[in-house]
């Protein structure tokens, strides 16, 4: 409260102290005369700001193309201020840079047709030869698969066969010792002359011994091939089928790798194309953009509204180029057409302010341009976030508060700035005296009251309750009719 009231003090003696307008004669006041009375009543706690006049039922219009980005040239604009009706033209912009960057988009169609074109060719002579080398693959093994077969029936039909001969050869035996026996018996019995039968037996002798060396060395040698020629070959087979599967396996595995590639090579360009054409699609529903008919019935303002601007202005001009001849940027409000008939009042409230505003409390509302006009309003809306000041380092913080009332008032137009008064509290039959009585020393309060209304100021601590800016509550230090100074009768 004591920053409130020094605030409140210094703002009234600069007031009082301020120069007067040349040509003006300087009132003949002494600091004798600068007094007030101590008063008891009400105390009314108002708070003076400034505001401007806003549209609630408006359009705001901004170009946004899909695909074109980019600054565009202004060829024909509506005024602003003026009247306009739904479906009037209110802003034409040069279509040739967005023609430019179709053809430049056709051109990317045509580059990505042919790429496209290419890489399905590519596709479809891969599988070709896929099909090829695979069908390649599959035969060698189907080769390799018989060979390996035929191999073991050759090597079991070859078993059969030494199987064959070597029992051949143990009858063959079998029939040579029996012979060679009989002619033995013989010989005993005496029955052939001694010549012959030596010559006999020692031929079957020898043919038996011959006979068994061969039927061994054919068991030898079958034996042999059992152990090593046969497994070998059998060996050698099995080997190339592995071998032939393995390559068939690894041929499979970079045929679905070269697919895959290829089937990526192919979904990209085709999308690539869809994109280039979808992207030329877009633009030429960007050309349609180039014109801008009104929406609605109302006045035509340039740029946006003002709520965030601490300016006096409400609809301004933020492009700076939004004029015949002039490049606009796309995606930012541009015009906005306003109705008049629904106005309210946007406000911006100090920080030390804002405790005493809320939503429900009565206004009074008086247009600048016609200052003998007092709307009864109300507080509609409080924010709740503090904006900085147009400066970055601007150390001042306010609030957006709005403000609306009731009735019609063809007078009024939107962007018009205007005085408001928040009727916010009243003390009711406060004990009060003007801020420019009170002094601040040392964080201390004062009051120099006058002794029978004309005798020595005496200094008097006070203590004070709210302050309405004009006047402030005394709680403690006065009474009623006593007189205050004005002014510190003790400085020079």
């Amino acid at each position: 409260m004591k920053k409130d009231l020094s605030l409140c003090l210094v703002l009234a003696a600069l007031t009082l102290l301020s120069p007067l307008s040349p040509g003006r004669a300087a009132p003949q006041v002494t600091l004798q005369r600068l007094t007030a009375p101590v008063e008891q009543k009400d105390l009314p706690i108002d708070i003076e700001l400034t505001g401007v006049f806003k549209a609630e039922d408006k359009s705001e219009i901004s170009v946004e193309p899909e695909e074109f980005s980019g600054s565009l040239i202004v060829m024909k604009l509506a005024a602003e201020g003026s009247a306009v009706k739904e479906g009037d033209l209110l802003l034409k912009l040069d279509k040739r840079d967005i023609q430019k960057a179709i053809s430049s988009a056709e051109g990317a169609i045509d580059e990505a047709r042919l790429k496209y074109n290419k890489m399905k060719a590519e596709h479809e002579a891969f599988a070709v030869e896929r099909k090829t080398n695979f069908d390649k693959m599959q035969k060698e093994l189907d080769l390799a698969q018989r060979r390996q077969e035929a191999v073991r029936r050759d090597i079991a039909f070859k078993i059969e066969e030494q199987e064959k001969e070597i029992r051949q050869g143990e009858n063959s035996l079998k029939d040579g010792a029996v012979n060679l026996e009989q002619l033995k018996e013989l010989y005993g019995k005496k029955e052939l002359h001694t010549a012959t039968e030596n010559i006999l037996v020692e031929r079957e002798e020898r043919n038996f011994a011959e006979m068994k060396l061969a039927h061994e060395v054919k068991r030898r040698k079958i034996a042999h091939a059992r152990e090593f020629e046969f497994p070998i070959e059998q060996s050698k087979a099995d080997m190339e089928v592995a071998q032939k599967e393995a390559e068939l396996k690894k041929l499979q595995i970079q045929i679905e790798s070269m697919q895959a590639e290829k089937d990526a090579q192919v979904t990209k360009a085709e999308r690539e194309l869809k994109s280039a054409e979808e992207k030329k699609a877009a633009l030429e529903q960007d050309l349609e953009k180039c014109t801008v008919k009104s929406p609605r019935a109302g006045i035509l303002f340039y740029g946006e509204t003002g709520e965030k601007n601490t300016g006096p202005i409400v609809f301004k001009n933020t492009q700076g180029e939004l004029r015949v001849g002039g490049r606009i940027t796309t995606h930012q409000i541009l015009l906005t057409v306003a109705s008049m008939e629904n106005l309210s009042v946007n406000l911006k409230v100090l920080e030390n302010d804002i405790q005493h505003i809320k939503p429900g409390l009565p206004v009074t509302i008086r247009p600048d341009a016609f200052p003998d006009l007092a709307i009864q309003g109300q507080v509609k809306e409080v924010g709740q976030v503090a904006t900085r000041g147009n400066n970055f380092f601007d150390e001042t913080r306010d609030f957006s508060v709005t403000a609306t009332y009731e009735g019609r008032y063809p007078q009024l137009r939107a962007g018009m700035n205007c005085r408001v008064t928040v009727h916010a509290d009243k003390v009711e039959n406060a004990l009060q005296v003007p801020v420019l009585a009170v002094f601040d020393e040392g964080g201390k309060l004062f009051c120099y009251a006058q002794e029978g209304g004309g005798g020595k100021p005496i200094k008097r601590e006070v203590k004070t309750g709210p302050t309405n800016g004009k006047a402030v509550q005394i709680l403690e230090g006065l009474k009623t009719g006593e007189t205050v100074l004005l002014y510190d009768p003790f400085r020079e």
